[in-house]
């Protein structure tokens, strides 16, 4: 990199640069690939042919002396609904591109078998498949027995094509290589071109250290992306992004795997974004120790971003310290990291970018972290619909709510797909596109709540505002209006006639013509508010009501007890075949002694109860009337459960 005597100097002061290796504009071989094959017989050879399913080509070549070659990577498709849970170690359809179909999602291997290269010469292997629009991770697996299955097959990046920074002197490595497949008008698959933006800036891998603020001295990494033109005498400083990576990665991946360099300059040159600084760390240089939920590396990583890595960059690069021109970005656990440093160090950036963050749940906060939440000028929160690690897809959509019912500046952004570098490319071209350094409007949400609030010290705490807060955005609750605003009364017990309404509401509002004789001698279609809900739910047979001797009484306005709740939920779900355990999983239930035993056992191995635990043992308790606010997390936990 070229500098000035005195940038020379501030690149000296805060820390000893042990190496730096600038990259020009082509970022990998793989950068934008050409429509013509590339005129070398090893590597990745792009070719246009004007036929389906995508219109393009990929022709894979290596040379090995092993008696197997395996392509891994993300080259590899399935339906969304085909993709499995951590249950099945996320097994798939594991189609190649051959067999792309509309609506299909990119998704590593794990159980499934990866495709065999065909030795075309001796020690010369080579696989040709269709590839849809978009930027491609791969990598060869060399083995002398046969490959049964993805992930017990150790990967290397293909030697043509080495990954960036492959060549920096102490930069961590990376298994894969990349190419970039162009979208072909005739043949419309994802719209991915940010991904193959050309790069006409540097990019810099840079070691550094600082006196034992960081361990290990002298070993920690940087990757730096700096955009065309840039000057560091220029009089206005430029806007920097700080991009973290997820578990098992490190400083290249988001550059490597994560195309940021392409993407961020594609938002520069379309005017999304005006010229940034790209910073990217390894986290791992931060940890403290301990990473038990995360927590510790979280706060360590903050520590240090404080101290030495944002004062060093500010003396390395003309970058700006005013936070309305400083964003950060994490994937995974990087997503954590964004949460916490939201929630506990919001004066260090303005925007966030939490990309299936591996920090589930607000949980309880204080006032102090609310006030950091509240002074964000931008929150982007996304994640694949089918990322089923640890449950983060569903996690994520809980954290935007959550923020949505505290007014948050948030914008989400789901998509079909898994815990792969195919969302997160996709999340930071949103996230620039449409957040980061934008002027984000204040969310209004529509059912904000008055009387819930996550805060521990705020009089309206309650332990299930996030349950609450998605049953009011369903619109399964709407709760009271006041002069005040919307209440929703969470202490208060629930009725029979509501019970009869959320869960109608809960199934999506069927179409259903109430019946002009009523099942219920005490409803009536005149008198009682949710009568078209209770005949619905009678008619559902989720309800039976009580036998008397002048008729079928539903008892609209009495408080539903948790044991008809367990067996309104019990039916409502239909479980098929299920069996309740000889042994209670609470101590105030037994067989035989309770009427809906098998209900609440269903209830209890489902984990939409746990009821309340004293020592080693737990209570349901039964005759109690039910709360709202734990209505609000049956439900919740029942949703999830389906889904």
């Amino acid at each position: 990199m070229e500098t000035t005597a005195a940038h020379r100097r501030t690149l000296a002061r805060r820390a000893t640069w042990l190496a730096t290796l600038s990259l020009a504009s082509a970022l990998v071989g793989a950068g934008a690939a050409s429509a013509e094959p590339v005129p070398s017989p090893l590597g990745a050879t792009v070719t246009k042919t004007d036929t389906a399913p995508t219109g393009y080509e990929v022709t894979f070549r290596v040379e090995s002396d092993s008696a197997h070659v395996y392509l891994l990577g993300d080259t590899y498709f399935t339906q969304p609904d085909m993709l499995g849970g951590a249950e099945t170690f996320f097994s798939h359809e594991g189609r190649t591109g051959d067999e792309w179909r509309e609506g299909d999602i990119s998704h590593p291997l794990f159980t499934n078998v990866p495709a065999e290269l065909t030795e075309v010469s001796e020690g010369l292997f080579e696989i040709t498949m269709a590839l849809p629009a978009g930027a491609f991770s791969y990598g060869f697996a060399h083995t002398d027995e046969p490959c049964t299955m993805g992930f017990s097959c150790a990967a290397t990046p293909d030697p043509t094509n080495p990954p960036v920074f492959a060549d920096a002197t102490g930069a961590s490595s990376q298994a894969l290589s990349q190419v970039f497949v162009p979208s072909h008008p005739s043949f419309p698959t994802y719209d991915a071109d940010a991904q193959g933006h050309p790069v006409d800036g540097t990019l810099e891998h840079v070691l550094f250290t600082d006196a034992g603020e960081i361990s290990p001295a002298g070993d920690n990494q940087l990757g730096v992306y700096l955009p065309p033109g840039y000057d560091p005498e220029r009089a206005e400083p430029y806007q920097l992004l700080v991009l973290s990576h997820g578990a098992y990665d490190n400083e290249t991946s988001w550059f490597s795997q994560g195309r940021a360099a392409n993407i961020v300059e594609h938002a520069i040159d379309t005017g999304a974004i005006e010229d940034t600084v790209v910073v990217t760390t390894n986290f791992y240089n931060f940890d403290s120790g301990s990473t038990e939920e995360g927590t510790t590396l979280y706060a360590a990583y903050a520590e240090a971003l404080r101290t030495v890595v944002l004062p060093m960059v500010e003396d390395a690069y003309h970058v700006s310290t005013e936070r309305a021109d400083r964003a950060f970005g994490g994937l995974s656990m990087g997503g954590g990291i964004s949460t916490h440093l939201l929630q506990h160090d919001a004066d260090l950036f303005g925007y966030f970018g939490i990309w299936s963050g591996a920090q589930l749940g607000l949980g309880d906060i204080s006032a102090d972290e609310l006030a950091n939440l509240d002074s964000a000028l931008g929150i982007h929160v996304g994640a694949g619909e089918q990322d089923y690690l640890a449950g983060i897809g569903e996690g994520s959509a809980q954290r935007a709510l959550a923020y949505r019912q505290l007014g948050l500046r948030v914008d989400e952004h789901s998509m079909d797909g898994g815990h792969t570098f195919q969302v997160w490319r996709t999340m930071l071209h949103d996230y620039l596109e449409n957040v980061a350094f934008a002027d984000v409007p204040a969310h209004e949400p529509a059912t904000l709540l008055t009387d819930i609030s996550p805060v521990i010290d705020d009089a309206r705490h309650t332990e299930f505002f996030t349950e609450i807060s998605w049953l009011a955005e369903q619109g399964i609750t709407r709760g009271w209006e006041t002069d005040g605003g919307r209440e929703f009364r969470p202490l208060g017990t629930i009725t029979r006639d509501a019970m009869a309404a959320f869960l109608y509401r809960l199934a999506g509002s069927p179409e259903w013509e109430a019946p002009a004789a009523s099942p219920f001698i005490d409803v009536t279609p005149s008198t009682t508010e949710f009568y078209a809900e209770i005949t619905w739910l009678a008619d559902q047979q989720i309800t039976l009501g009580w036998e008397t001797a002048a008729g079928q009484e539903y008892r609209p306005l009495a408080p539903i007890t948790r044991d008809a709740i367990a067996a309104f939920l019990y039916r409502f779900a239909a479980p098929a075949g299920y069996e309740a355990p000889a042994e209670s999983a609470f101590v105030d239930v037994a067989p035989g002694s309770t009427e809906f035993y098998t209900e609440i056992a269903w209830l209890a191995e489902s984990g939409i109860s746990t009821g309340w635990v004293e020592g080693d043992a737990a209570e349901f308790r039964p005759r109690s009337a039910t709360t709202r606010d734990a209505m609000a997390a049956f439900l919740f936990r029942l949703t999830g459960l389906a889904g």
